[in-house]
């Protein structure tokens, strides 16, 4: 699946950018003096999951996710999109890392992220990988007409993006409600958990008995029914 492969990707070339960024003195500086970095991990980073109201925090992390998936799934086509996104991705989580890190606050970075981070990322990395697999059926279409293999591919694509709306929202809500909330950071850690753990199975478990089935995601193929010439 093109998902776990961009998870994977995404998440070990996140850890390399963070560690790079730490023993690099000249890459922190690029972040800013500091002074700037200093404030970065003591106040603003764990700021950012308590200035705004929940129920607004939840509602516009939702709308902003959101949009990223659907447009890595709307443009995936392009190859080029999708492969944009995850680069921000992983220099943006290895920069906030390194900051964490050089001021002995990486255990922060890590309780602050895992609550939402696990659901959310994965919604973000199944959106990039299915748009890249709108890019190669493309470059690819295997025995099928290009023009249906895009077709299909595209409507099965759809149906992926309504998915991703829930599992977004679902770590909106997380992100709004449990991250910056006073509850102990172990249960946090448990409800993120437990919320990406029912993401992938349900993705592994439900996916492998309806590929087993038959269904192929395509609205109109799985629901299409065999014509029988009728004598007029």
């Amino acid at each position: 699946m093109v998902g776990v492969g961009v998870t994977v990707a995404v998440v070990g070339l996140a850890f390399l950018s963070g560690w790079w960024t730490l023993t690099h003195p000249e890459s922190l500086e690029l972040i800013g003096p500091p002074e700037t970095r200093a404030a970065i991990a003591e106040q603003e980073f764990a700021s950012y999951y308590t200035e705004y109201d929940s129920t607004s925090f939840a509602a516009t992390v939702w709308t902003n996710n959101g949009w990223l998936a659907a447009q890595c799934i709307a443009f995936g086509i392009t190859g080029v999109f999708p492969l944009i996104l995850m680069y921000n991705t992983v220099i943006q989580l290895g920069v906030a890392g390194a900051v964490m890190a050089e001021h002995g606050a990486l255990d922060v970075f890590f309780q602050l992220i895992a609550p939402h981070g696990l659901l959310e990322l994965s919604a973000v990395f199944v959106a990039a990988g299915t748009g890249l697999r709108l890019f190669w059926t493309m470059l690819v279409p295997g025995p099928r007409p290009r023009a249906r293999a895009l077709a299909e591919e595209g409507r099965a694509a759809i149906g992926v993006a309504l998915g991703l709306v829930l599992a977004l929202f679902a770590s909106g809500l997380i992100e709004g409600y449990v991250t910056g909330s006073a509850m102990p950071w172990w249960l946090k850690i448990v409800i993120g958990v437990i919320a990406v753990t029912a993401f992938w199975m349900y993705i592994f478990v439900a996916g492998r008995v309806a590929h087993r089935a038959g269904v192929t995601g395509d609205s109109e193929g799985d629901f299409a029914t065999d014509e029988v010439a009728l004598a007029g």
